[in-house]
């Protein structure tokens, strides 16, 4: 089909051939300059800020459209291509095809010239991604890399540095927020709003600061305050109310996932309040932010740590506990030492670092053994995952070692003054019986010498043993099962599931942990502050971190 005629003179065929080789020409130029950008874009391009940052404008679009296929994760990287780094960015590509940035040149860009495409095989992202960039993000992303394309680390992991205040907001900015205020509406092409009356702006500073409206009374005296100054000044009582502390610990206590129950099955009641009231007072101190993150994580561990460092550690301890009987106890360790990663680092480094419990992250620079290198800090602390039931926390937690307590413990004491006080009065008298002890101790180590010397012979000695046996037991002739008269006084004792072997004196029971003797405890039963003595020889075969030899309970001893 023929689409253009077109007629030349014999003169001006040599004029036009030169025409027609300098359009040739730049359209060639035009075309290295870049690709083609719709008149859309080219709008939205003057709407953009003057410098487009990477963590604010570009790494919000890609970790949306493009992380997915060409992020972190390096089990879903498409083409070898990764965008979350300036050097996977400018790599050379392995298709041959270039690289997907070149810092000032979108020509030479895969990244501009794909979603600058209008051709479904060549598009990004694919149309059956059902992802898409509109106009505005076409163009940010367009600019990006006219400027440089720079990369800079996550906003978490950079420390603040102060910031030039923005010229913008004339006529009605009054301080520095104001002019960022002003500069962001001027770069969105908008205006601000009127000034709100003062009872609108007194009821909002309210609700910030305290949650609460305020009563008639304190409005009409704010009203009536002829000060230029007044919202300031209001702002300082404001913050000096008890209500403050409440109103903002409510946000956090969110971050912290603080509850007052268990959070599984019965969820029985959570005594973790006095944290609560740490956090309240934290705010109502103004509390150093390093201090009240320090604190958090690892109060218990700073030097001669104070009580109010060690109870902010409590953060650790709001995770959802179960006291099913039936759970698994190290799936539920282990549940535990995982929320504590997870929550950490949304509460403190602002990512969603528990995705990388299961795969390297799609979306930030963590890597699966990233992950469990941060969940090894929690994984070794002293917890078991068993069913936690009423007062473990005083069972467990206070006179035992960490290695037997349960999930509750360690607690910590927090009493009134009125308790406090009495607690250390019951303290001095404990001490006091304890020195009575000791001193009682010495007393029976010298009768007891004296016992032994006045026992002039072995017979007598003998004699004065058998007078103080209650009970004495072999196992002579005694078979399975059958309760035998063991003794003087007809005492008895049955065992079940035990081999005899030959012993110190006499036959001896083998026992590998499954079978029991039981004795019979009727005519031996003593009070607990009553003194006793058990003697027996034993012969292990190797040595037990734990083991329990002898087992009083039921009146019956094992």
């Amino acid at each position: 089909m023929i689409q253009h005629i077109i007629i030349f003179s014999r003169k001006s065929f040599a004029r036009s051939a030169n025409l027609m080789i300098i359009v040739c020409w730049l359209s060639l130029v035009f075309y290295a300059c870049g690709p083609e950008m719709s008149d859309r874009i080219q709008a939205q391009m003057t709407h953009l800020p003057d410098k487009i940052d990477y963590n604010f404008h570009v790494k919000p679009i890609l970790s949306d459209r493009c992380f997915a296929c060409h992020g972190p994760d390096a089990n879903k990287q498409e083409a070898d291509l990764r965008l979350d780094t300036p050097e996977g960015a400018r790599a050379a590509l392995s298709s041959g095809a270039g690289h997907a940035i070149v810092e000032g040149n979108i020509a030479k860009s895969q990244l501009t010239q794909r979603i600058l495409s209008d051709d479904p095989e060549f598009i990004m992202p694919p149309p059956e991604s059902n992802l898409s960039l509109d106009d505005y993000e076409i163009a940010l992303l367009t600019k990006w890399v006219e400027q440089g394309a720079e990369y800079k680390p996550h906003w978490a992991f950079t420390k603040p540095a102060p910031q030039e205040v923005p010229v913008a907001g004339d006529g009605w900015a009054v301080n520095e927020i104001d002019h960022f205020v002003a500069a962001k509406l001027e770069e969105k092409n908008l205006k601000p709003s009127e000034e709100a009356s003062r009872e609108i702006l007194v009821r909002r500073l309210y609700f910030d600061l305290t949650g609460l409206p305020p009563d008639v009374a304190d409005l009409k005296r704010i009203l009536e305050d002829p000060r230029h100054d007044y919202y300031e000044k209001l702002v300082d009582s404001l913050l000096s109310l008890p209500a403050y502390g409440e109103r903002m610990a409510a946000h956090w206590l969110d971050v912290a996932r603080f509850a007052d129950s268990e959070g599984y099955l019965d969820d029985y009641h959570h005594e973790m309040w006095p944290y609560r009231d740490w956090v309240i007072e934290a705010y109502n101190k103004n509390l150093p932010y390093d201090d009240f993150i320090l604190w958090q994580v690892g109060g218990d561990q700073i030097p001669n740590a104070t009580k109010e460092q060690r109870l902010a550690t409590a953060f650790n301890r709001n995770n959802k506990q179960n006291s099913e009987g039936g759970i698994i106890p190290e799936e539920f360790r282990v549940e535990y030492v995982a929320d504590r990663t997870s929550t950490l680092g949304t509460a403190f480094l602002g990512l969603t670092v528990g995705c990388a419990r299961c795969h390297d992250h799609k979306y930030d620079p963590i890597s699966q053994k990233n992950y469990f290198q941060f969940f090894s800090f929690f994984n070794s602390t002293v917890e078991r995952g068993d069913a936690i039931f009423s007062f473990n926390s005083l069972e467990n937690g206070n006179e035992v070692s960490n290695e037997f307590s349960m999930n509750a413990g360690p607690v910590m004491a927090l009493p009134n003054e009125e308790v406090a006080e009495i607690r250390n009065f019951l303290l001095q008298k404990i001490e006091d019986k304890e020195e009575d002890i000791q001193k009682k101790a010495e007393q029976n180590q010298q009768q007891a010498r004296q016992w032994i010397a006045n026992s002039a012979s072995a017979k007598s000695l003998q004699d004065a043993v058998d007078k103080a046996t209650v009970l004495y037991l072999n196992f002579d002739q005694t078979a399975e099962g059958v309760s035998k008269d063991l003794a003087k006084g007809n005492k008895k004792a049955t065992y079940y599931r035990l081999d005899t072997a030959l012993g110190k004196h006499g036959l001896a029971i083998v026992s590998d942990a499954q079978g029991q003797l039981v004795a019979d405890g009727s005519q031996i039963s003593f009070e607990r502050m009553e003194p006793f003595t058990i003697s027996f020889w034993i012969k292990t075969p190797k040595a037990f971190d734990e083991a329990h030899v002898v087992y009083n309970g039921n009146n019956r001893i094992q």
